[in-house]
This record gives C-alpha cells, sequence and structure tokens, in this order.
C-alpha cells in the first residue's frame, strides 16, 4: 500500500488541544507506506509563491523527482530560498 497524504492545511485546526493534526506517517508502520506532501501557500501564508514538497522514504522521493525533471513549472528561485529559510525557522 502506498499512500500520498496531501496535508497543506496541517497547520489549521481549530483546536490543536483536543483534536491535533496527526500525520499519518508518523502512525506505528506507516512512514515506509506515505508519501506527504504539503505546500508554503497554506503554511507560510505564501499563495502564489508556488512552492510545495514532498517528504517520504527514499523509494518513494525518488520517484516523485524522476517525474519533476518533466514538469514544465518552476517556481523561482528567490521564493524557493525564502521557503526553505522559512522551513528552517519554523
Amino acid at each position: 500500500v502506498v499512500v500520498i497524504s496531501d496535508e497543506v492545511y496541517e497547520h489549521i485546526i481549530f483546536d490543536p488541544d483536543t483534536i491535533p493534526h496527526i500525520s499519518l506517517a508518523s502512525l506505528p508502520g506507516m512512514f515506509e507506506h506515505t508519501l506527504t506532501l504539503s505546500s508554503s501557500g497554506k503554511t507560510f501564508s505564501a499563495t502564489g509563491w508556488k512552492v510545495g514538497w514532498a517528504v517520504g522514504p527514499s523509494h518513494l522521493t525518488r520517484a516523485v523527482s524522476s517525474v519533476q525533471q518533466w514538469v514544465t513549472f518552476s517556481a523561482p528561485t528567490p521564493n524557493q530560498d525564502a521557503i526553505a529559510i522559512c522551513l528552517r525557522e519554523a
């Protein structure tokens, strides 16, 4: 089983104390089966920047990397650099 989990809204929750976000990849035995997708648009309120990422085990992220070379859309480098800083400092 492979799970593609779109978690762009993981930080937009109404009551994190009683109903926290639980990533599917964090459940026992699920990391090896889960590719988690996220985006700067929702996480850092940077809509329009078109910077996203995929996190998971190497056999799944390699598949994403091999497909990405054929995608014609590309986010500007300054946008990618700014989001990388946000991710490091978040």
